[in-house]
């Protein structure tokens, strides 16, 4: 029996000068002295569906329902930075979404649907589309992040053309994540 494969399905952001922004924030989030794991500049994508570990038999299935996928490539705008849950108990450290929003959760509500008739778990959170860019560990300096993140709400990092959805392995490693794409759709 092959092992399970960790996968999730996601919208990668490539663009070089958003990563590089990306970068720039991260940076200024390291100087603050907060506990905290950056996100690797290649390893930057809205996740549309964690699917967590999949026998490698389902992984056609899935692919196949993402190759029902019909979307145009559309604008994706990266814009704010942001704090799940919340500024006062921030966990996660996400830039948002601005133009493109609406497609994203479109292509999120077929994603959603398609795998929900696989047997995986809908999401029961509401969906905030987002990259992720940083996780807090701890609490240490979390006054001073709250306060960074505050001056950066309404920074734009630029947009480009999303025109993919895939189907992403990721193979835990110490330091980051190494991710490989199992199966891609374009959007026509």
């Amino acid at each position: 029996m092959q092992e399970e494969i960790r996968s999730f399905i996601s919208i990668d952001v490539e663009d070089p000068k958003i990563l590089s922004g990306v970068r720039a924030v991260q940076s200024s989030l390291r100087n603050v002295g907060a506990d905290l794991k950056i996100v690797g500049g290649e390893n930057v994508h809205v996740t549309l569906k964690f699917l967590g570990n999949v026998p490698p038999e389902m992984l056609s299935k899935i692919g196949e329902v993402l190759s029902g996928l019909k979307f145009s490539p559309f604008t994706l705008e990266l814009s704010g930075v942001g704090a799940f849950p919340s500024m006062s108990r921030i966990t996660i450290i996400w830039v948002g979404i601005g133009t493109g929003s609406v497609e994203v959760e479109n292509i999120y509500d077929h994603v959603e649907e398609g795998m929900s008739k696989l047997g995986f778990a809908r999401e029961t959170r509401r969906f905030s589309p987002h990259i992720t860019i940083a996780r807090v560990r701890t609490g240490r300096k979390r006054e001073e992040l709250a306060k960074l993140l505050e001056g950066l709400t309404e920074n734009s990092f630029g947009s480009f053309v999303a025109d993919r959805v895939r189907l992403k392995q990721s193979i835990l490693r110490p330091g980051s994540p190494e991710y490989h794409t199992l199966y891609e759709v374009k959007g026509e």
